[in-house]
């Protein structure tokens, strides 16, 4: 581990467990947060969404 680089802080809700955010710091100081909301349930997601030898505009959604 390299604690220098930064790291990343992932918070989840209890009953259910269910990921709700995640805070990035880098290596500088700076922090960045993600806060996810308005999640649906289920679904089908392609597999190729996370390929990531593709570019964002092959991906077919």
């Amino acid at each position: 581990a390299h604690p220098e680089y930064g790291n990343i802080e992932l918070k989840f809700t209890d009953n259910p467990v269910e990921l709700r955010q995640w805070i990035i710091n880098d290596g500088n100081g700076s922090q960045t947060t993600v806060v996810l909301g308005g999640l649906k349930v289920g679904g089908n997601l392609s597999n190729s969404l996370f390929d990531i030898t593709k570019t964002p505009s092959s991906v077919n959604r």
